[in-house]
């Protein structure tokens, strides 16, 4: 009977073991570090981590099932650590700290007295083993500012930049803070820079701290014509232009050429369209935005039931009148106007010199 229970025990703990150890990762195996103030652990058949395989085969046998994105593997043919991105194995490098006793093997990066050194053999550091004056190490392959022993930086600054120093032969900190900038082709006082090519030249804008002023011409959009001014001459703007205030001119034209026309047509009807259209007196609700004061015109909605083409909607959703083309429709209405005056002064006249010949008549019989 107490071989019996003694047995049932023994199962029982088999049974508690397996039942807990199910879903636990398992080390499985460890390997003594190439540098030992780097301690690493190797796993198998473990998801994600850190895994060693003997060579490229092995590495990409590893299954989906283990594959985890940014676990590492340890190449040991070629002594290399590759890093899964999701799709492929990236090889990655560990700057190595320099220390008598490690072993070091082909393109090994390690840092020794501030400077990076790249190893062109394999081998192990010996404790007066000196990377700047052996052949096996090489710090060519890393550029001048990226290696550490050519810069000297005196101090950390905001607006700090580095600066090569030809005597030193190192990068060296400079700052930025209230630098003036000489080094352009053509400085002159108030006048805003410009790059042209490698240099820095003047621009035709100024800024005197109170006035901005263009020099020459100023485009605005992308216009037909290809020149715009604004020094007395002529501004051309390609679209539309809004001004919260009053124009003031003393002279303002359309182009008009004959030249530029086709599908030219006289109005005709002018003047029954006109008996639709009321001139008022009206003053803007927003004083502020629009003219203030009193104002003579016309009611766009009305406007736009008989000729169209002279009202436009705005940004603002709102309506607005081309009185400069309302003239054209007022002047032909006059004509319109005129014709109707002569047609019934022809017939005033008839009558006139009907009643005349008929009171003839009558005076003659007395």
């Amino acid at each position: 009977m107490g071989v019996q229970v003694k047995i049932l025990f023994v199962l029982l703990v088999f049974c508690v073991i397996g039942a807990n150890g199910q879903n636990t990762s398992f080390l499985t195996k460890t390997i003594i570090p190439l540098n030992s103030s780097i301690p690493v652990v190797y796993q198998k058949d473990v998801k994600g981590g850190f895994h060693q395989v003997t060579n490229l085969t092995a590495r990409n046998g590893i299954g989906l099932n283990l594959k985890e994105i940014g676990m590492v593997v340890y190449q040991q043919d070629n002594h290399t650590s590759y890093q899964w991105d999701g799709s492929s194995w990236r090889q990655v490098l560990a700057v190595r700290k320099w220390e008598t006793g490690a072993a070091y093997y082909t393109g090994d990066i390690f840092l020794y007295n501030n400077a990076l050194f790249i190893a062109l053999a394999s081998g192990t550091i010996g404790a007066s083993d000196n990377p700047a004056s052996s052949s096996d190490w090489s710090s060519t392959s890393i550029s001048a500012l990226d290696n550490l022993a050519n810069v000297n930086i005196t101090s950390k600054v905001s607006m700090d930049v580095l600066q090569w120093d030809g005597t030193t032969s190192k990068w060296v900190n400079k700052t930025l803070a209230g630098a003036k900038i000489t080094e352009l082709d053509v400085h002159t006082t108030d006048y805003i820079p410009r790059f042209s090519g490698d240099k820095i030249q003047n621009s035709n804008i100024t800024d005197n701290g109170t006035d901005v002023a263009v020099g020459t011409n100023l485009k605005i959009g992308t216009p037909s014509v290809d020149h715009i001014t604004v020094n007395g001459g002529d501004l051309t703007v390609a679209g539309d232009a809004e001004i919260d205030g009053t124009l003031w001119a003393a002279d303002v034209k359309t182009s008009s050429d004959e030249r530029l026309k086709t599908n030219i047509a006289t109005l005709t009807g002018v003047l029954k369209k006109i008996n639709q259209l009321r001139g008022i007196t009206y003053v803007f609700k927003d004083q502020k935005k629009y003219a203030t004061g009193p104002q003579v015109g016309v009611i766009a909605q009305e406007l736009q039931k008989v000729y169209p083409e002279l009202v436009s909607k705005g940004a603002d959703g709102y309506l607005g009148v081309n009185y400069s083309q309302l003239t054209a429709v007022l002047i032909q209405a006059i004509k319109e106007q005129q014709e109707q005056i002569s047609v019934l002064s022809k017939k005033l006249e008839t009558q006139q010199e009907q009643i005349n010949n008929i009171l003839k008549v009558l005076n003659g019989k007395k």
